[in-house]
């Protein structure tokens, strides 16, 4: 006893030398994982990649020191799976703004391209209460062993986050400085590509190239000052589209970035485009740009307003595009409450289709079979009412066979399903689901049209998907994942709604017939889906 007393002894002495020498010391604890700095903190910032949707997938971590303001951020890295749990995943949901994790993944989940990737941050200890990744305990960044396969991952839930189904969230900065109530005090420009020279349309208009800004008192040619528009991760379909309705050629078919590097940026003998004006939520059917909830131009005292000034804008317009819309009375008529064994739910736990506590129970017991969930089960059928075949936006070759449900599955994220309430003006999410295997194909057509799209049931043939024009695809209360896990979900008085392409990765005419939302009734007796109606995703 002596001895070991001897030793706590000299570990506190040697512990108080090291401290004064160079107060950046860590402090350990008996698993030697780091607690805090005490000058040394570290900034962390995280993401989430290859997920289906921004709620999942491999976490990506950098990191700098913050008594070091100087100093530039870490390359993103992985975080190790030793250690990895749901209160760790919590943790990260939470740093990221959603609800708590539904799984924590390991080995790789998501199957994120591991070349060039290191291992930042290991042996991850948190409680579940912390604020951020940063405040739980864990090997010092860089420290670890482990191998480049062990890439932890987590799948968040969106209850109790303020959420909109789609990939654009409003900056903080809304200002609109382009705004008029006359009219706008700019016009738009489509300027082909020198190197491919755009597309046109049959009346000889170019189509295709870089969208120009050119405000009123400048020469009409593309003399200063011209700008080109941001082309940052907020940007999408939506803000595409309305330009191309502004410039008289439809709607975006694609938006892509466009590098300006010096070199890369002489689009005309007398003009070099650089990057100036920031746009940002659009509903995608706003006759004008300036008609946004913001358009930074003139004004934002020579501020830097893109996130990657490195690119502009590109976008293709054209006249042709699907346009899809769900039947709300067929949702609203076929919608009940169904008592499942998770024994029927094998394939559909694979694709995340249940609560938080169906996977909880599933870890903790050998008889998870036999526990029952409540679903509220519905069918929606979705029609193509526009003027081109519906295609998913994944070509064949990355498409993935499922075993499970012996089909390909063409688009991982085609449909969101969400039971929520506003409260004090506030929307708050309290269960959700998702179409996350999703088959395209010609179910019914109507006016004695002929199905041309077909799920393939061989794995050797990938088939052809898709939804023709006059044709729909029918998911009907009975398949996989046509539900949302009501289990946990009290009974009341909510908003139930079903959102098509919530992501706006698909190119379609109008964005405004892409949701459909219902009054829900859920009592000891039934849940009832009342006043169904057509509407924009984000009219909540």
């Amino acid at each position: 006893m002596k001895a070991l007393n001897a030793i706590q002894d000299m570990k506190v002495i040697l512990l108080v030398i090291l401290t004064t020498l160079c107060p950046c010391v860590l402090l350990l604890n008996a698993n030697g994982l780091q607690r805090k700095e005490s000058r040394d903190s570290i900034e962390m910032q995280i993401k989430l990649i290859d997920g289906h949707t921004s709620m999942e997938g491999t976490v990506m971590l950098r990191f700098r020191r913050l008594n070091n303001a100087s100093q530039a951020w870490s390359l993103w890295g992985l975080l190790c799976d030793d250690g990895w749990s749901t209160a760790s995943a919590d943790v990260v949901c939470k740093q990221l703004g959603f609800g708590p994790a539904l799984q924590y993944t390991v080995a790789n989940k998501f199957q994120t391209d591991l070349r060039g990737r290191q291992i930042l941050l290991d042996d991850v200890r948190c409680s579940g209460s912390e604020a951020d990744l940063s405040q739980c305990r864990s090997r010092s960044p860089g420290q670890h062993n482990c191998e480049v396969g062990e890439a932890a991952g987590v799948r968040c839930s969106a209850a109790g986050r303020v959420v909109e189904l789609n990939s654009w969230r409003r900056p903080e900065n809304t200002e609109n400085t382009l705004a008029s109530s006359t009219k706008p005090s700019y016009q738009l420009k489509l300027v082909p590509l020198k190197a491919e020279n755009g597309s046109s349309d049959s009346d000889n208009r170019t189509t295709s190239g870089i969208v120009l800004v050119v405000f009123n008192g400048s020469s009409s040619s593309l003399q200063a000052p011209a700008d080109g528009l941001c082309a940052d991760s907020y940007v999408t379909l939506r803000e595409a589209s309305v330009a191309c309705r502004e410039l008289g050629l439809g709607a975006a078919r694609t938006v892509w970035k466009h590098p300006v590097a010096p070199e890369a940026a002489q689009i005309t003998d007398s003009a070099r485009i650089l990057p100036a004006l920031s746009v940002a939520g659009c509903r995608g059917g706003e006759a004008r740009l300036s008609d946004c909830a913001q358009l930074i131009g003139p004004g934002h005292s020579n501020q830097t307003v893109c996130l990657e000034p490195t690119f502009t804008l590109a976008i293709e317009c054209t006249a042709d595009l699907p346009d899809l819309i769900l039947d709300h009375r067929v949702l609203q008529l076929s919608a009940y409450v169904a008592r499942v064994p998770m024994y029927y739910m094998n394939c559909a736990l694979e694709e995340n289709c249940a609560a938080r506590t169906a996977f909880e129970v599933r870890n903790r017991s050998s008889h998870w079979p036999y526990a029952l969930r409540t679903l509220l089960r519905f069918s929606t059928i979705v029609s193509n009412i526009g003027t081109s075949d519906y295609r998913p936006y994944n070509g064949s070759e990355s498409w993935t066979w499922h075993t499970c449900h012996m089909h390909y599955h063409s688009m991982p994220y085609f449909a969101a399903y969400e039971i929520y309430q506003q409260r004090n003006g506030t929307h708050l999410a309290l269960a959700s689901g998702h179409k996350a295997s999703f088959c395209l194909e010609d179910s019914s057509c109507r006016g004695g049209l002929q199905p041309k799209y077909q799920c393939s049931r061989d794995p050797w043939d990938t088939g052809n998907q898709g939804i023709s024009v006059g044709c729909s695809d029918n998911y009907l209360h009975d398949l996989d994942c046509q539900w949302i896990d009501i289990t946990d979900l009290p009974f009341g008085f909510y908003r139930f709604r079903v959102v098509l392409n919530p992501e706006f990765k698909s190119a379609e005419f109008n964005y405004d017939n892409n949701a459909v939302l219902c009054g829900l009734v859920f009592s000891p007796y039934q849940a009832q889906l009342r006043h169904c109606r057509i509407q924009h995703a984000f009219d909540v």
